[in-house]
């Protein structure tokens, strides 16, 4: 990471704001003051920047995110003076970004926002090297049950030319670290690279935007004031977005440390949905029913592990030829209904059973012009001589090698329903409605030949990498976000075209309908997005 030196500006310094009677006292902030910094979450991969105007004398803040992609401001309302709290945000109309503004108005409860942490219970704790300069270190420790809150800030202070007398504190890093008694920690920390205690012109609190009339429920969306997650102690209102989230997904835990363990998680990921959505990326995040998940434990829904058999799909038949210019601008098999309803794999590695039934599905369709819902139960009791291991994740290449091998796979209706575990195979005296003649291998790396194999035979199953956070929060935009290069996950190719300019393949998941946009997601077709084209598996009857 690399350290920037904190720039301050002396000009108007009133040393009755900020002179400190002792050097174990904690510092105390000028009542104005200008400040530019970024936030950092290491275990999310945040690092977000931030300027902010703070005057109290006049009742009033302003901070923007991501260089002003986003603007919050807390300024004095009417008729009497409350604080309205006011983002101003760029909201997609389906062709642009046109920036809005949004409010909350709840008098009473709102207030001015400061960027630099309330000092006042902070102790000293000794003086040392940090940044590479010398600092005084204030710390602050809160127990509350199994919980150990640490708060760390780093201030160097300096002595301004003529005023030996007087100590300004310039602020380095705020860290706050939270320990628990089952080994999950929470840990954010800013770091502050310019202090300016001065005059802030009036036009800085000025808004352009006209209202668009939106009201924004300040007790259950604190996303309009994200410093405010991360710098003040009280948390009540991220309790009240934690009780929302039980009421919306019906969740219930056993025990009051499960419910506090699953509480931390989603306050987690709840501060990376809001900031990832504040930087802007083309795609929005939104919270769903894995928000009290880890990702480790989000591995338990990517089971597409690599096959152990040797490919027995056939490869591409089509010269480049036959595949250029030879398919439409955009396409989408939703419409004509080569694509069964969105189904929800539930919390089991059965991706790759989702993804292989959904090719053939489409395959169906291709043939009859029928749809049919097939069978991903019967796939997972019965293919595990071929290579695949139920939840525990395996193939489509060796799913489909079975498929082939017996003759085809029952309907959904005559198989019975998905357990979301592994059963008893009973594919015996059941009628194999849907067989297949075989699957091919389409090229790597060649997004014609994807466009070209859907146009021609409908769904074409895909490997991708899922790990990332953003993926399992995704819910609308076309998603570009930077993956590694192993594949973890089976979905289901079923179109492609481009939004606000941006090319995108769109796929349909398997983690029901409340993921992503109804169940599905657009991924960017700019490059190999999440290694969407290293193997491509379409099927023909």
């Amino acid at each position: 990471m690399e350290l920037k030196c904190v720039t301050v500006i002396f000009c108007i310094l009133g040393a009755t704001a900020i002179a400190l009677a002792s050097v174990e006292e904690p510092p105390k902030w000028p009542p104005v003051y200008i400040v530019e910094g970024s936030l950092h979450v290491p275990t999310s991969d945040i690092e977000e920047p931030f300027k902010a105007w703070y005057d109290s004398i006049a009742g009033r803040s302003r901070i923007d995110y991501y260089g002003g992609t986003v603007k919050t401001y807390q300024v004095p309302g009417q008729p009497h003076g409350e604080i309205v709290h006011i983002e101003v945000m760029p909201v997609s109309n389906g062709t642009v970004n046109i920036m809005h503004q949004f409010y909350v108005e709840d008098p009473g409860t709102l207030d001015i926002q400061p960027a630099l942490p309330e000092t006042k219970n902070m102790e000293f704790a000794g003086s040392e090297t940090f940044m590479s300069v010398e600092c005084d270190r204030y710390t602050m420790k809160i127990k509350a049950g199994n919980k150990l809150e640490i708060n760390t800030l780093w201030v160097q202070y300096i002595n301004p030319a003529n005023q030996s007398t007087l100590r300004v504190p310039v602020p380095k890093r705020f860290d706050r670290k939270v320990y628990t008694d089952y080994n999950v920690f929470e840990h954010f920390y800013i770091d502050y690279y310019y202090l300016d205690p001065g005059h802030i012109p009036a036009d800085v609190f000025e808004i352009s935007i006209e209202k668009d009339g939106q009201i924004l429920n300040s007790g259950l969306d604190f996303g309009i004031n994200p410093m405010g997650n991360y710098i003040q102690y009280d948390r009540d209102h991220l309790s009240r977005r934690f009780q929302q989230f039980l009421f919306e997904y019906n969740k219930s835990y056993t025990t009051a440390t499960e419910a506090e363990y699953r509480r931390d998680i989603f306050y987690q990921n709840l501060l990376y949905i809001q900031s990832k959505n504040r930087a802007n990326l083309g795609y929005t995040l939104a919270v769903n029913r894995f928000a009290d998940l880890t990702q480790d434990e989000m591995k338990a829904f990517q089971g597409r592990r690599p096959s152990t058999r040797p490919n027995s799909g056939k490869p591409f038949p089509y010269q480049r030829n036959e595949v250029e210019g030879n398919f439409p601008e955009q396409l989408d098999w939703r419409i004509s209904g080569a694509v069964t309803p969105i189904k929800d794999q539930s919390m089991c590695g059965s991706c790759w059973a989702f993804g292989t039934v959904g090719a053939v599905e489409g395959a169906y369709f291709m043939k009859t012009n029928k749809s049919l819902r097939l069978s991903e139960q019967a796939v997972m009791d019965c293919s595990w001589a071929y290579g695949p291991r139920g939840c525990f994740g395996g193939s489509e290449v060796d799913a489909l090698s079975w498929i082939k091998a017996v003759g085809g796979i029952p309907s959904d209706e005559e198989y019975g329903p998905y357990l979301a575990m592994a059963g008893y195979c009973h594919l015996s005296n059941m009628t194999l409605r849907v067989p297949i003649a075989d699957y091919y291998i389409v090229p790597r790396n060649d997004p014609d030949a994807l466009k070209f194999a859907l146009f021609k035979h409908g769904p074409v199953v895909v490997g991708i990498e899922s790990a990332k956070m953003d993926f399992s929060f995704y819910k609308s935009g076309v998603y570009s976000s930077g993956c590694s290069n192993m594949i973890n996950h089976n979905v289901l190719a079923v179109g492609y075209g481009v939004l606000n300019g941006k090319p995108y393949w769109l796929v349909k998941n398997s983690w029901g309908i409340d993921w992503g946009n109804g169940g599905y997601i657009l991924m960017s077709a700019e490059g190999n997005t999440c290694c969407i084209l290293r193997q491509p598996v379409y099927v023909t009857m």
